[in-house]
């Protein structure tokens, strides 16, 4: 049975993102990146992993074809991973579905980066992507303070 979690001997998928981001947090004061930001940042790596230019607003409509479902889903999973955002609140965002879509999203994705070697690859520079927006915008709030000051 596909559980959606990396091969990694002792650990699952969640408890090492949970690691890498307590490291994160502790070592940088990662300041909070928006829910659209995250999604830009998704949108643009799977784009390039898929060879589409997809827009936000082509990832809304409520169409299943050409991976859109699959761009939906990885929206999810990372507006679930970085944000607070509740399921309901992630389902508005990303097209009105209902909340168990999301939850359904989720899993998928989480299955679709243990089936394929070249989407671990792509989850990673998706969270890393996101890490260094995370920095940049801790970056900026601490130029604005110290001009504030």
């Amino acid at each position: 049975m596909n559980t959606g979690y990396y091969a990694i001997p002792g650990l699952n998928r969640i408890e090492v993102m949970e690691q890498i981001d307590n490291v994160e947090r502790s070592k940088y004061k990662l300041a909070d990146i928006t829910p659209q930001q995250i999604i830009n940042i998704v949108i643009r790596h799977l784009n390039d992993y898929k060879g589409f230019n997809y827009s936000f607003t082509d990832i809304i409509q409520k169409s299943r074809a050409n991976s859109k479902p699959l761009f939906r889903q990885a929206g999810y999973y990372y507006l679930r991973t970085y944000t607070r955002l509740s399921l309901k609140e992630v389902a508005q965002r990303l097209g009105g579905f209902d909340h168990s879509t999301v939850i359904h999203g989720v899993r998928e994705w989480g299955n679709y980066v243990s089936t394929y070697r070249t989407a671990i690859a792509l989850d990673i520079k998706i969270v890393q992507a996101i890490k260094e927006k995370q920095r940049e915008l801790q970056y900026t709030n601490e130029i604005e303070e110290i001009k504030n000051k």
